[in-house]
């Protein structure tokens, strides 16, 4: 539940987990109607879609491109933004938003039962499966380091909303986009 959300009486929590996790408690195999004890929420999140400051809402009001980047459980805040109501509408209406989602095996991949709704509004969802989050320059860049031009057209000042990466991989991402003239004000993070 957020502060910010529309309805507080309708605020939902939803809890990604990983099957496969074999230490402390595996929320994985409990069942409909289980419970337990959890800890204060941790880590910065990410803002709200309908905070007062929402530069993803400007850049869909200016008609850009956007970019949704993801890797393993960052799919969760990504899952958010593909599910937006105004997202979808905005793919149906012709502009381009596109998903890269990077996992490690087809077991571990999440909401792969969503990617049709996706694209059926209008988003190109690009699964980038290997072992390595770093597998994500190869779908984004070409081998001179150049945005491919079949993600992002010349001339455009695309938004990019990254998630679920390791510092250093998120670190590169950022390099590279701005060595293609993407400007930070343009590159968002999901700090989880």
């Amino acid at each position: 539940a957020h502060k910010d959300s529309a309805f507080l009486s309708a605020s939902k929590v939803q809890i990604l987990v990983d099957r496969n996790n074999t230490g402390g408690l595996n929320l994985g195999n409990l069942a409909p109607g289980d419970q337990f004890e959890s800890s204060e929420v941790l880590g910065r999140g990410f803002q709200s879609l309908f905070h007062e400051e929402d530069r993803l809402g400007l850049s869909l009001e200016e008609g850009k491109n956007l970019v949704l980047v993801a890797s393993g459980t960052g799919i969760g805040p990504i899952r958010a933004v593909a599910d937006w109501a105004p997202v979808q509408a905005y793919a149906g209406n012709g502009h381009v938003v596109s998903l890269f989602y990077h996992y490690e095996s087809l077991e571990s991949a999440a909401y792969v039962d969503e990617f049709q709704s996706w694209r059926e509004a209008g988003i190109h969802v690009r699964p980038c499966q290997g072992k390595d989050a770093s597998v994500i320059e190869g779908e984004l860049f070409d081998q001179k380091g150049e945005v491919r031009s079949t993600i992002v057209k010349p001339d455009t000042d695309p938004s990019f909303l990254i998630s679920g990466f390791p510092g250093k991989v998120t670190a590169r991402l950022s390099r590279l986009l701005s060595n293609n003239g993407i400007s930070g004000n343009r590159v968002f993070y999901c700090d989880f």
